[in-house]
């Protein structure tokens, strides 16, 4: 669900570096002033996966497209043959940036320099990894309306969630997030326990589909420690 580069024991790191970045976050986690504070600068968003359609890429750029304030998109991720997604890019937008992947430790420090992560899948995700990370990171989710994206967000308290595969309500939806970045910074909870969290966040309706499957998931998910 996120972007490990290529690494052993990418799974491990990634859990660790959730751990680690969560206790930080607890210890002395402030709210940064956003554009919802009156600022005018643009407001920051990234995105972190598959460079692949069914993870909405093309709904998100169209999105850029179409949003009326002020908005920067950095995407890191992958291509479906290894590449950065050049394939699809709009070269003559210049409110994205292309990026090459990181490790799976990085990711939480990585998201803390944004505004909101954008999660636009237009598949059912059951539980996606990144926007444990985002909450780590006490970084607001904008998320499809689906699956277990919608299960996890909570809207208007932590994030923002959209219509999948609706660019023009994920265009609204940025622009809502530009007046209320600071309330919704606000409301995000650092997990005290990715174990207890992704129990709760587990899709209800489709509980007994997935239920042998993501409950060996949980029980290989760190505890995160108490500050």
């Amino acid at each position: 669900h996120g972007i490990p580069a290529p690494s052993a024991g990418g799974g491990g790191d990634r859990g660790k570096g959730i751990e680690e970045a969560s206790i930080s976050s607890r210890k002395g986690a402030k709210v940064a002033k956003g554009v919802g504070e009156g600022e005018t600068k643009a407001l920051r968003l990234v995105f972190l996966g598959r460079v692949a359609p069914e993870k909405g890429i093309g709904v998100l750029l169209e999105a850029l497209r179409l949003v009326r304030t002020k908005v920067e998109l950095d995407i890191y991720g992958i291509g479906i043959q290894g590449d950065r997604g050049e394939r699809i890019e709009d070269r003559g937008n210049a409110r994205v940036r292309w990026l090459p992947p990181m490790k799976p430790e990085q990711v939480v420090e990585t998201i803390r320099k944004y505004d909101a992560l954008v999660v636009p899948s237009l598949w059912l995700e059951t539980g996606p990894l990144v926007v444990l990370e985002a909450f780590v990171a006490g970084v607001p989710v904008i998320g499809s309306r689906l699956g277990g994206i919608a299960e996890m967000v909570r809207d208007g308290v932590d994030g923002l969630l959209f219509q999948a595969g609706d660019s023009p309500d994920l265009a609204k939806t940025i622009e809502i997030l530009s007046t209320k970045l600071h309330l919704l910074k606000r409301g995000v909870k650092i997990p005290e326990s990715l174990k207890a969290l992704a129990k709760k966040t587990l899709p209800r309706r489709f509980k007994n589909f997935i239920a042998p499957c993501s409950i060996g998931y949980i029980k290989r998910l760190p505890l995160i420690k108490s500050a």
